[in-house]
């Protein structure tokens, strides 16, 4: 941290030196008018009275026109570095300074903007104690605490809900999808199948519904049915989207689990892949420590990438929850 203060600090100054040098360069264009107007005396262009009336007039003009730039300068100086401060607050990531490379605590946000989150989500619960009949705002209540990682909370907004509105399938989805969030293994309990199929029952086409059923299979061994419900999803997707590849990793393992052909080629992003690598194993620790689920996992990389590694090159893991 102390170090990327310092390499902050020297960028806003930098910054500023580039501002300011061109304004302070033609800050007193007096001083060069004096000058010339000396070296015209010393040549015999001026007389003594000429060049001290023309001297005479500087003062004025110089007073006149230095002012404003000098004024630019102070303001310049003065929110150039204010500004920096303010955005990087706003849309920065001040607890970025503090990731520790073995683990990332649950809840290591902070900041201006993780304040301003838990105030909006506040006021949002606080609008909803008074009018509860806004559907819509419970279920943003809910994914809010979902991004905080507050599940308890979440889950207790959707109980709320849940009694003005007892069969709303997004309200059950949401609640199966938190159920999942919340074990510590993310097994998809009967409880959470329960869930599925009253919403599949309401909305067959629920992509969330279908994912978690395809989970559920998964988890239980049997894998062709993960298929059924996991290859529409993936075909549904458009070849840039978000999280397709992830799901097409998952598609191709429960497919050769179940004996199944591979995927055709179609089926894969067009764009130019790398030399195939064995995929990253993840492995569940059996007994998992702290407050929050561990992983285990094994990286490989391709020939291609390993050629062009050196020793000492760090590599960043980028872990995500299947379910999103």
């Amino acid at each position: 941290m102390p170090l990327f203060i310092a390499l902050a600090v020297l960028m806003v100054a930098v910054a500023l030196v580039l501002l300011l040098l061109p304004l302070r360069a033609g800050r007193d264009p007096a001083q060069k008018q004096r000058s010339l107007l000396q070296q015209a005396r010393a040549g015999g262009v001026l007389s003594e009275a000429e060049y001290q009336a023309k001297l005479a007039a500087l003062p004025a003009a110089s007073e006149a026109t230095g002012g404003a730039p000098r004024g630019w300068i102070l303001a310049i100086a003065f929110c150039v570095p204010l500004l920096v401060v303010v955005l990087y607050m706003g849309i920065g990531e001040p607890a970025g300074l503090n990731v520790v490379a073995a683990e990332v605590p649950a809840h290591a946000g902070g900041g201006a903007g993780n304040q301003a989150m838990e105030d909006a989500t506040r006021g949002l619960a606080e609008r909803l104690a008074q009018q509860p009949d806004d559907l819509p705002g419970w279920l943003l209540l809910t994914r809010a605490y979902k991004v905080m990682q507050k599940y308890d909370e979440a889950l207790a907004a959707l109980a709320t809900a849940g009694e003005r509105w007892p069969d709303d399938p997004d309200i059950l989805i949401e609640r199966a999808g938190l159920l999942v969030l919340r074990d510590p293994e993310q097994r998809v309990s009967s409880e959470v199948e329960q869930l599925v199929d009253r919403v599949l029952k309401a909305v067959p086409g629920d992509p969330q519904a279908h994912w978690l059923k395809g989970m559920a299979a998964y988890q239980a061994g049997v894998f062709a049915d993960a298929v059924a419900h996991w290859q529409p999803l993936l075909d549904s997707l458009p070849a840039d989207s978000e999280g397709r590849d992830g799901l097409m990793q998952q598609v191709a393992d429960a497919r050769q689990r179940a004996g199944m052909p591979a995927m055709p080629a179609a089926a894969a992003s067009p764009a130019p892949q790398l030399p195939a690598a064995p995929a990253p194993v993840v492995e569940p620790v059996a007994a998992a420590t702290g407050d929050g689920p561990r992983l285990r996992v094994r990286i490989e990389i391709t020939p291609a990438l390993q050629a062009r590694l050196q020793p000492g090159d760090v590599l960043f893991v980028s872990a995500r929850a299947s379910t999103g």
